[in-house]
Formats: C-alpha cells, structure tokens, sequence
C-alpha cells in the first residue's frame, strides 16, 4: 500500500518512506492511550452480544468511519500477491523489524526497494527489490475494490459461531432471542453464503523480544 501510494501518488520529490512500528506495550503515543481507554471500556462489560456496543463506545473517543460504507475498501492482499513476493522470500526477516524503508527506483517509475531493520538506531539493512520475477511496474496491476458486505466466510467459522450460540442461549436461541438480542447473528448466518475464507492460513509465531536500540 505504501509502496503503491509513493509510485503511483507521492510528489516526485518525496524519495523515501520510512515506516516505524513501537514496540507493543511500550508506546505513549496518543493513539495508543485511546487505545487503552477503549480496552479498560470493553473489559468492564462481561457479555456484548452485538456490533452496535463496540461503536457506541468508539464514538466516545472519535470519528466511526465505517468500512464499506463511509469509504470503499481496496483489495491489498490480492494486489500485494500480485505484484510482490511472500514475506518468506524477502532478503530480510519480515516479521522481526522494526524500522522499514520503501524507496524509489532512479529512473524506473514502477519499481521501489525495501529494506527492513530491527534496530530502532542502528542502519544495518540492504535495500533489494521484492517485487516478483517479470513484473516491471506496479501499474501493471490494479487495485480492485472489495464489495460492500461480501466478505468471505469459511463454512467451519459459521459452524463454530452457530455452536457457541447453542451452547451459551440454547439450541433455540433464533426463535427465542433472535428478534432482539441476537439478531446479528441470526442474519448472519441465515445469509451468508460460505466460501473460502480469507483468513485460513494459520498465524507465524513469535517469541516475545526485548527493545534493541
């Protein structure tokens, strides 16, 4: 995404992004006291049966833009898969920086470098291309919009939220609650179409790590 806005977007004068991730639990950026204001909220609620509970405290703390409706939603993940390698490809440890810098290619418009660092102070990283094997520019590929409320979801995540509703209100939880209280989910899974899901792929691990500097 960044890579696309410098090429695509950015002035030509801007060269360079870098892109800087705190370590988590050890910000004091405003963003993040919002953050936990929010959590302590939410933490204080034992049961939230419905989407509208989380908005409603959001809005306590700024601006609901809602995803599909106030704005249109780009299919990164399908671009990304497109135009660049796997993370496992890349010439560094992706999932271990801290730092990132996407930079321009002299006199190739469509092409940027990256190059990932694990030190917030210390610039020990290489900048290579991670684009795939005979792409030559990112315009080569579009940027697709994901439709409204079409998100897939696997038939399994729908079997598992229909077992816990079971389990928690009853095997009759549509006809009982569902005009109130669970209606959400009712519709959810009285309308979904399964499919594939976006998210099967299961997570890398990650042991916890010290600040470096």
């Amino acid at each position: 995404m960044v890579a696309h806005w410098l090429l695509m977007y950015a002035p030509r004068h801007i060269k360079t992004i870098e892109l800087i991730f705190p370590v988590p639990g050890h910000s004091f950026m405003p963003a993040d006291r919002v953050f936990g204001f929010i959590e302590k909220e939410v933490k204080n609620k034992e049961v939230i049966l419905d989407p509208s509970e989380y908005q409603n405290i959001y809005e306590r703390y700024g601006v609901v833009t809602k995803l599909g409706e106030d704005c249109k939603v780009k299919d990164w993940k399908t671009y990304g898969s497109e135009v660049m390698k796997p993370p496992a490809q890349y010439h560094f440890k992706f999932n271990e920086c801290k730092r990132y810098y996407v930079t321009r290619v002299k006199n190739k418009p469509g092409r940027f470098l990256l190059r990932g660092e694990v030190n917030y102070k210390n610039d020990m990283g290489v900048s290579r291309s991670v684009m795939k094997r005979g792409v030559t520019s990112m315009s080569e590929f579009e940027v697709r919009d994901v439709p409204p409320l079409q998100v897939n979801v696997s038939a399994l995540k729908l079997i598992d939220v229909n077992k816990l509703l079971c389990k928690h209100f009853g095997d009759n939880w549509k006809t009982e609650l569902g005009s109130s209280q669970l209606k959400f989910y009712k519709n959810v899974l009285d309308e979904t179409t399964p499919g594939e899901g976006e998210n099967e792929e299961p997570c890398e691990y990650m042991e916890e790590i010290g600040i470096c500097v």
